[in-house]
Formats: structure tokens, sequence, C-alpha cells
């Protein structure tokens, strides 16, 4: 309302107050009438204060400016005493940011220098120093944690003190190159200075396999990638033999380790490739690739064929194990036209899983929708999944045709968050409304326009339940405390407003305020999840595009009931599936129904057999569906099976359950110290950076320094409201009350 009719009020109703009451108060004594009409005109300055909505505003401003971020290198490769004077590689890192204090002190004056000591973790330091304890270097995953901590920050640059070469295990062996490529797309230049050098003379030579890629899950008759880094030290002209060997398990029990060879050679699998040496250090990316016949583990070799006078090969291969299952996963997509359908479907067009989209269009296109025959025959999807589109966009046939598939042949279903989704997209009283896991209302029906009783209009922080954190679809990395991850992300956009059907419905996913967000359960043979938002793709658009495909992944595998190393009543898992020696190891494993429902009443017994053949049980951890262990003898290099026996009511539940996982021989840091200065460059290359050899960062210190850099002034803005407070109602209320009062004592009510 306008100043000038909210005054115009104000008066009228001083004028009605005085007019009114002036012929009343004749009866009664000056005081009292005077007092009757300061409440009354009181109770009207009352009200013209709500109305005109008076409030105090507070003005503070702060100057953001730059960021420059000193990364140093705290693995043990770093000891190595290749510098000048024998000085160690970290020594050398030292000594150059003491000879650039001065410089460094004074940018500081117009940057803020933040300074991280990274291995296999990343921590930030006030001050560098000589410690070296680090098992391995994991200079992707490194940037990939700072790139998420730093999120906030304006940053100028990335100084990258290392010797470049990284050496670690899956999950930490992130592709530093993938990684440089967001710092690129964020214009975060990554400036690498190297440390270090081959570690062995020219003539020495040397192949080593420093990293291996697979798929840890893959499929039949499916071809595999698998991807290898080759470094070769003082064989510049040599021709070099790689070869990828799969284990032979025909004829083999579990427990026994099977021959190695080269499979066979179908279509265009390439599992053998020659390749020519240019230099006395250099890497090379090689891609190999084999399709698999049969389903299992298997165990997987790359190795490069030893050059003559070749001293030591212990290093020239790897090992890994796949688990190799039936063939792909289908999964049928409806959605309409917003962006979150957009990048769901980035997850499919892969061997592994298949998504076939049909977009539903709405309003005056809506009579053109079709939806394919043949989409809601038996067998025809593993996965169905519901985007923001209305129940009329199906036939009562189609709609019955897909809750028999999924009451009967176990296929997964998802219905996804959105104005005309659940009970707001009609799907009270149809055949899905007993098989998704939340309530629906046939009142609650819409036309797109929700009811703020029925929807979030707000964003909200997606963080895993406590029965969540240990859930599979809630896993976006390996880490010991999977919520942090989830408190990185950006928060959904809005919500459905959703409430779980019954108890034994399973709340993985809340907002911050306790919103649920995801919701699953096992229905029969089929598992079927309800997701309350559709903003999931602004985390592909902030930086995190594989926590936004892990998400989906699972989301599909588990659905489909593919989570697992196989459909067997007892089941066993380790992830990843390469330690070092001494590391502990976890194992996750169960037992489910015919029906693939967890028993959480099963007996388990656990035997563990090292590489020498000798066999130990270790503790049980856990309980529920879902058990777990921790393998903490592993001073051995070599194969660890795993068996797990489950009984129930003292009758066996199923087949021997049986896994493996591999221990690593040799100190990766220590055995290969060579620097990796190629990697650098690449990563430089990518971001937008450059190489800095250490004797020139005092130059690229000073340019920085002289450089007008930018900077952006912050207004924080604080409103404190003289209105709209409890304490203006109780005033009110008191002086009407008082009023009331004082005029029913003298008879005026």
């Amino acid at each position: 309302m306008s100043w000038p009719a909210t005054l115009l009020i104000a008066a009228a109703l001083g004028f009605v107050i005085w007019w009114s009451y002036r012929p009343k108060l004749k009866r009664l004594s000056p005081f009292r009438g005077r007092l009757l009409l300061t409440l009354r005109a009181t109770s009207l300055l009352v009200l013209l204060l709500v109305m005109l909505r008076p409030s105090l505003e507070f003005t503070s401003s702060e100057t953001e400016g730059m960021v420059l971020i000193i990364a140093g290198d705290s693995s043990r490769s770093m000891e190595t005493p290749d510098g000048l004077g024998s000085q160690s590689r970290r020594q050398a890192l030292l000594n150059t940011l003491n000879e650039n204090q001065e410089t460094l002190e004074g940018l500081s004056e117009k940057v803020t220098i933040l300074r991280y000591d990274f291995d296999e973790t990343l921590v930030e330091r006030d001050k560098l120093d000589l410690l070296t304890t680090g098992e391995q270097t994991a200079v992707g995953a490194s940037l990939e944690k700072l790139l998420q901590e730093t999120g906030n920050e304006r940053v100028v640059g990335v100084l990258l003190m290392t010797d470049g070469a990284q050496r670690a295990f899956a999950p930490l062996n992130i592709d530093p190159r993938t990684i440089a490529l967001r710092y690129g797309e964020q214009r975060i230049p990554i400036h690498p200075v190297p440390f270090g050098g081959t570690g062995q003379s020219e003539n020495a030579l040397d192949l080593v396999v420093e990293e291996l890629f697979v798929d840890p899950i893959a499929f039949e008759k499916t071809t595999i990638p698998v991807t290898i880094r080759l470094r070769a030290l003082g064989a510049a002209g040599r021709k070099i033999r790689v070869k990828l060997l799969v284990e032979e398990r025909r004829g083999r029990a579990p427990g026994d380790v099977g021959t190695m060879g080269i499979p066979l050679i179908t279509g265009d699998d390439r599992p053998v490739k020659e390749i020519t040496i240019n230099s006395s250090n250099e890497v090379q990316t090689i891609d190999l690739s084999f399709t698999p016949q049969t389903t299992g583990e298997f165990k997987l070799r790359v190795e490069a064929e030893p050059l003559s006078k070749e001293v030591k090969t212990v290093n020239n291969s790897r090992e890994t194990i796949i688990t190799v299952q039936k063939g792909g996963i289908r999964v049928a997509y409806l959605h309409s036209i917003p962006p979150e359908a957009k990048f769901i479907l980035k997850v499919g067009g892969t061997e592994q899983i298949q998504i076939e989209s049909n977009l539903m269009y709405l309003g005056a296109l809506q009579k053109q929708n079709r939806i394919p025959d043949d989409w809601f025959e038996p067998n025809r999807f593993d996965v169905y999944m519901i985007g923001d589109i209305p129940a009329e966009l199906l036939s009562d046939e189609q709609m019955t045709a897909l809750a028999e598939r999924v009451s009967e042949d176990g296929a997964g279903l998802m219905m996804l968050g959105g104005l005309r989704s659940f009970g707001p997209g009609g799907y009270a009283g149809t055949p899905l409304e007993k098989l998704l896991p939340v309530v629906m209302k046939e009142a609650e029906k819409s036309d797109g326009r929700v009811s703020p009783d029925l929807h979030y209009f707000r964003d909200l922080q997606m963080r895993p339940t406590p029965r969540g954190r240990s859930h599979y679809l809630m896993r976006l990395d390996n880490s010991a405390n999977p919520a942090e991850i989830w408190s990185e992300l950006p928060p959904l956009q809005k919500a459905n407003k959703l409430q779980k059907r019954h108890p034994l419905v399973q709340v993985l996913a809340e907002s911050e305020e306790g919103a649920p967000l995801l919701f699953a359960q096992e229905f029969g043979p089929a598992r079927v999840l309800a997701f309350a938002g559709d903003t999931t793709w602004l985390w592909h658009l902030n930086g995190f595009q594989e926590e936004h495909t892990r998400f989906w992944q699972q989301i599909i595998l588990w659905l489909s009931r593919k989570e697992l190393d196989s459909d067997s009543s007892v089941w066993a898992r380790v992830d990843p599936r390469n330690f070092r020696l001494g590391q502990r190891v976890p194992i996750t494993f169960g037992a489910r129904n015919d029906r693939g429902e967890p028993l959480a009443d099963a007996i388990f017994q656990v035997t563990v057999k090292t590489p020498d053949g000798n066999e130990f049980s270790p503790s049980l951890l856990g309980s529920g569906g879902e058990r777990r262990i921790e393998v903490i003898d592993t001073d051995q290099p070599g194969d660890y099976w795993v068996k797990i026996d489950a009984i129930r009511d003292g009758q066996p539940v199923g087949p021997t359950a049986w896994t493996r996982f591999l221990i690593d021989a040799g100190d990766p840091e220590l055995d290969n110290p060579a620097a990796d200065f190629q990697l650098l460059e690449e990563i430089a290359k990518l971001s937008g950076g450059s190489m800095i050899p250490p004797e020139d960062l005092d130059d690229y210190l000073k340019q920085l320094q002289d450089e007008r850099l930018p900077s952006q002034e912050l207004t924080e803005i604080r409103r404190t409201s003289l209105w709209d407070n409890s304490y203006v109602m109780i005033l009110f209320v008191v002086i009407i009350s008082s009023e009331w009062f004082l005029r029913k004592k003298n008879g005026l009510v």
C-alpha cells in the first residue's frame, strides 16, 4: 500500500475515533476520558506501524580479493636425493619457497596465499616443512579435492610443486588430466613447478606399468576397454610389446588361481599392441581391449614384455580383478522437457547401461505423444523411470502393463519429482499407486499449479540419512565419511513434499531440515524408488560431473539388482580390488531370499585364504541384512580369497559365495621414483596454465604482483523489522484489552 493511501486511512480512522468517542466520554471523569481516548489512539498508532512496515537497515562492506594456492607434494618419492648437492626433492621445494619468501610476503598484501600438502590426502598448512610420509601420490584426487574446498574462492592460480608422477591405488587413481580440464573450464590455471629427474641414468633400462584403468563391472560378450600408463626409461628407439592377459577359470575351483593367457580375439579386440619409444624417459597411454565370453570373477593382467638387458622386471606388469555379469541394463525413461532429463541421459549410451527415452509433450502438443507398443512387453526393459509427467499421458492399458512388469517380472521402477508427478500428477488411484513407496491422494491432483502444502519452493541441501550413510545408493566416493561429499554438492531447487507409505519404506536421503527426499523399498521381486527432486543437473553444471554420473549409475544398478557381484542368495563385495601391503581391506556381504529381500537373521561364517594357502576367520561387524569384515593381515602380496557361508534355521541359505582381492607387491613411491614432467605439461596445457621451472618462480610471482588483480567488494545488508514481531502483537492485544476492560467497567459496552 502506498504512503499517501496509508496516511489517508490513518487520518480517517483518527477522525472516526475522535468523533465517535466524544459524546460517550462526557459521562466520564476527565482523567478516564483522556485515558480511554489515549488507549484507542495508541492502538491506531500500532496499526499504523504495521501498515507502514518500518525497519532498520545495517550495511557492512568488505573487499574480497584473489587467492593463490601453493600445493606441495609430501609423498615419499619426494625423499629422492636427485637435486643439486644431492638434496632431496622436498628440500629443493622448500628452498625454492624460501628464496621467494620476500616476494611472497609482498604478494600477500593483495592476494591471499593458501598452502597445502598433498599425497593420498590434502591438508592445509600454515607453512610447509620437510615431512614426507605419504604412501601414495594422488595428483588427480588431490586436485579434485582442492577444487571442492576452494569452490567459493576466486583463485588466480595453483602452483603445483611436485615431481609429477602419479602413484595411487583405486579409488584415488583419478586421472589428473580429467580434473585439469575442469580447472580450465572454471578458468583456474594450474602452474606445475617440477622437481626431480628420472632417478636413473639414461642407459638404464626399465619398463614400468604405472597405472591400469578398467571398469570393475563388465558384461559378457561386450567389449571392455583397458587403458594403461607405461613409462619407458632408457629405451629410446626400442619397440615394446604390451599385452593383456585374462585368467582362465574353466576347471578351476574357487580359491585356486587360474592360468593367465591372451583372450580369444573377437571383432575389434586388441589385447596386444606394439609401440615405439622415442625418448629416454617417456610415458605413453596405451589402449587395449577384449570381449569376455562368460560371467564370473576374473583376474586381469597387463604387462610389457621385458627388454634385453632389463634388470628390474617386477614393475613390468599390473593386475586387478573384474566381475563379468550378464548383459547390459536396459532402461525406459519417460520424461518432459526440463533439463534434468538431458543430464540423466548422459549416463546411458554405454554397453553397461542403455537408456531409451521418450519425450512426452504437454498442453497443446499432448496429442503428439507416442509410446512404442513394445515398451511394456515382458523382459523388454530392466528399469522404468518416470519423470515430471502426469499420469494421463499413459493409457490405462499401459499403466496396467507397467505395473505387471514391476510386480510380476521384477523390473525396477523410479518416479522423479516435479509439479506433475506423484499426487499432483494424478497417480493416486492408478495401478502404480500401490507400487510407489510414498503417500498419494486423489485430491492432490493439479494442472501444474501446486500448493505449497505439496511442494518445497526453496533450495534443499540433500544429504544421507543415518540409514542412508551405509547404503549403496548414497556412496558418491569411497571415503570413510560419505556425508562429506554430499555437503559440497549444490542444493536441489525445490522438491515434492512426500511421506513414506508404510514403516518398511527406507528414507535414504533428506534435506538439512529433515525433509525426506529419497524413498526406497523392495516390492516383491522388484525394487522401487521415489525421488522428490528433479534438479540434480545442477551438480553437473557446477563441477560435480563424476558425482552426478555415479549417483544415477548406482540408482540404475540398484533398481536392476546388479549392484552386487552376482545374483546368488549369498553375495560378497570388495571395492576396490587392489590394495597395498599392510592396508586394511573392507568386505561387505549378505544373504537374500528368493524374492531378493535381505535376510537379517542369517548366520555367517567367513574364511579368508592368504596367498601362501593359510586360512583364518576375521571378526564380523555390523548386523541386519548387510554385514562387514575388515581383513587386516595383508602383509603378503598376491591373491586373497574370501569364502562366505550363510545359515538360517539350521539350513544353508544358498551356495557359498566367493570373492577375491589383490595385495600389490612393492612400493610404488620408492620402487620407481622417476619424475613425470610430461604429465605436468599436460596438466598445465589442459588447465590453461604453464610449466614454471623453480628458478623462474620469482619472475611469475613478481608478474602477478605487478598485475592489476580484480577484487570484489561484498556488501552485506541486514534488515531488522520493527513491526513484524511478537512484541508489536502483544502491545496491540494489551492496549485493546485494557481499553475494552475500562469501557466495560464504565458501562460503555
